[in-house]
């Protein structure tokens, strides 16, 4: 997965050499091991924002690159601007943080 948004990448230089940020192809896995509880240093992120039918599958994604550790929480972002249909990730318990970056470049 080739990343498009320049918010996100520019997050990427926060991370230190003990964050790991891992293409698997269909996703990118950010993974801190030695903080479970950070939640931004551990989390998935998709080429489009969900849709009701990702749930289960983002879910289960997310179970499996993290299956060594044991994380307390799930957290999702998504490379393109795209409007996301979060109604399962609602009726789950899951809330919508929608962050607005401006760049001249």
């Amino acid at each position: 997965m080739e990343l498009t948004n320049l918010a996100i990448k520019t997050n990427f230089i926060e991370y230190t050499e003990t964050t790991n940020i891992i293409n698997h192809g269909s996703f990118i896995q950010i993974c801190t091991k030695h903080r479970p509880d950070f939640i931004w240093g551990n989390y998935l992120i998709f080429p489009s924002a969900p849709q009701t039918v990702d749930y289960a599958r983002w879910i289960d994604t997310f179970n499996h690159a993290f299956s060594s550790q044991k994380l307390q929480h799930y957290a999702f972002s998504w490379d393109r601007q795209t409007k996301p249909n979060a109604d399962a990730f609602i009726t789950a318990g899951f809330k919508l943080c929608e962050m607005t970056h401006f760049s001249d470049g």
